[in-house]
């Protein structure tokens, strides 16, 4: 028995088929773009103190964003009033381990695998640590996520330049001189600790390093009579180059104060 249809029919039944595989594939999509961008459900802050040969611990924060990449924060207890930043992504290797990737120098990055009470880190093959410290390697998993800091406001001039730096929030720096060295990057929240009158943030990304030292020591700009009570000075690493900056800082109270 054969069986006719109309034109009509058939265009009906085209369009059907076409807005199916649509649907399919819209479906599919969703699939693998959720699961790529959570990044197997890791995403979310971890936290602990790790052994540290010259100090009590290093205050350790990481931050696994689901988007794909992470924010770090250490700092030495007890040891120098420094703080180190690498921003940069992550991946699941094949082994099953959580890597960090981006150094900006193009070394390698901790790795680590899941516990249900949050990360351990490996070591530098791999390899699980052992021995009667292994248990200080775990990162506990945080409710909540980097809280934004009070900003800090660096300038100077001779050339213009502007640095805001908001702690878990960004890092925004501008000069005139170079308007193509404008960047902003997010990074994770931090306190910031003087030692000797000296307080130095180390803050790595892929495209870029920033070091910078603040000095607690009265600063004027050269040209206003306005004393700031911080010195700074400001090291740029890029694809452009490297340049000094120098100029004075203050701590200002209130996240969304921009440039003094």
């Amino acid at each position: 028995m054969t069986l006719f249809i109309s034109k009509k029919e058939a265009e009906s039944w085209r369009i059907l088929k076409v807005a199916n595989c649509a649907v399919l594939l819209i479906a599919l999509n969703l699939l693998f773009s959720c699961s790529g961008s959570k990044q197997f459900g890791v995403s979310g802050v971890y936290s602990g103190i790790l052994p540290a040969a010259s100090c009590p611990g290093i205050d350790y924060v990481l931050e696994l964003r689901e988007n794909g990449t992470f924010l770090e924060r250490m700092q030495y207890m007890e040891h120098e009033a420094a703080v180190y930043i690498r921003i940069g992504s992550f991946a699941r290797e094949k082994r099953g381990l959580i890597c960090l990737n981006g150094r900006h120098d193009g070394s390698s990055l901790p790795c680590f695998s899941m516990e249900d009470s949050g990360l351990r880190l490996r070591a530098s093959d791999g390899k699980l640590i052992e021995g009667e410290m292994a248990d200080l390697y775990v990162l506990t998993r945080q409710d909540s996520t980097f809280t934004a800091g009070p900003a800090l406001m660096l300038h100077g001039n001779e050339p213009f330049w502007g640095l805001t730096l908001i702690p878990g929030r960004y890092l925004h720096f501008h000069t005139l001189e170079t308007p193509e060295w404008e960047v902003e990057i997010d990074i994770p929240d931090f306190l910031l600790q003087f030692q000797d009158s000296l307080a130095y943030i180390r803050i790595e990304h892929p495209d870029i390093l920033f070091e910078i030292k603040i000095w607690d020591h009265e600063c004027s700009d050269g040209m206003s009579d306005i004393l700031y009570p911080m010195r700074s000075e400001v090291r740029i690493q890029n694809p452009f180059g490297e340049r000094h900056y120098f100029g004075c800082a203050r701590n200002k109270a209130g996240s969304g104060d921009l440039c003094p």
